[in-house]
């Protein structure tokens, strides 16, 4: 709709005066065919266009001013309103219990669960073959560990060389928990070699159709483990990251000893002892 400047009559301090306030317009009102005076407001008595027409506005709105001049004899109920001090006080003791009790769950706190991609590797196809090589050593010089907090089983994470740095997908030092083999893990090597690893299917997922639901891709290290028990235990899994002590741990070698394979107990979560 066009617009056009207007003139506002009001009554300021009870003298009849005309201000220039802008612009206005006729706009569409609630009924089909009716017309709301744009410009109107309490206290304006009419408002004139540039074309020299004027439109009056609604008289009842200045009988509204009655109201507030009746508000003042409302004042003394404010006052003898202490009976509401009451109400913040019990709405301010009602809600402090949940959250409090939200947050005495210190198990998880400063953790989270994700869902991860957790594939194998051992000596056989360690990078160079043979050996327990790791790129990021944290707490030890090659690959291993017994799977407990405090030596939790090296497991290798996807990088990105394309800034000219290497850039792991998780810090070196991470640690997780796997519940599936209950054991602790932590970053110490990379997955994925060449000069352009940000293009294999370690950092980049979603070129393995079996890691779909998985939000990253862990490599864990089995040591001595068969092929085929490597890849019973590939799959999909629950897995706590910056997990807290007193997970129930399965220590020792993936491969087990004499040729068996790490029990698997599920992706439910077990309770910190």
């Amino acid at each position: 709709m066009k617009l056009s400047k207007r003139r506002v009559a009001g009554i300021i301090a009870g003298v009849v005066a005309i201000v220039t306030v802008g612009t206005a317009a006729y706009a569409a009102g609630d009924t089909p065919g009716e017309t709301v005076i744009v410009g109107c407001a309490p206290h304006v008595v009419a408002v004139e266009y540039d074309d020299g027409t004027w439109a009056m506005c609604p008289t009842v709105e200045p009988s509204t001013d009655p109201t507030p001049s009746i508000s003042p004899t409302a004042d003394p109920t404010p006052s003898e309103s202490p009976s509401p001090s009451a109400s913040p006080s019990t709405t301010t003791t009602s809600p402090s219990p949940s959250p409090s009790s939200s947050t005495r769950t210190p198990p998880t706190s400063g953790a989270r669960v994700i869902r991860a991609y957790t594939t194998w590797y051992s000596f056989y196809d360690n990078t160079p073959p043979g050996s327990a090589a790791i790129s990021n050593p944290v707490l030890h010089r090659t690959a291993g560990g017994a799977g407990t907090y405090d030596d939790p089983i090296t497991i290798a994470v996807g990088h990105d060389m394309s800034s000219g740095h290497d850039v792991l997908d998780w810090p070196a030092g991470t640690r997780f928990y796997i519940p599936n083999v209950r054991r602790y893990f932590i970053v110490e090597d990379t997955c994925g070699d060449g000069p352009t690893p940000q293009n294999g299917p370690c950092h980049d997922r979603t070129r393995e159709r079996d890691a779909a639901g998985a939000s990253t891709w862990l490599d864990g290290w089995a040591g001595k483990a068969s092929q085929s028990c490597m890849e019973r235990l590939t799959a999909v899994h629950t897995v706590i990251v910056d997990p807290v002590r007193g997970y129930p741990v399965v220590t020792g070698d993936l491969g087990g000893s004499g040729g068996t394979c790490a029990k698997q107990f599920g992706d439910t979560i077990p309770a910190v002892s």
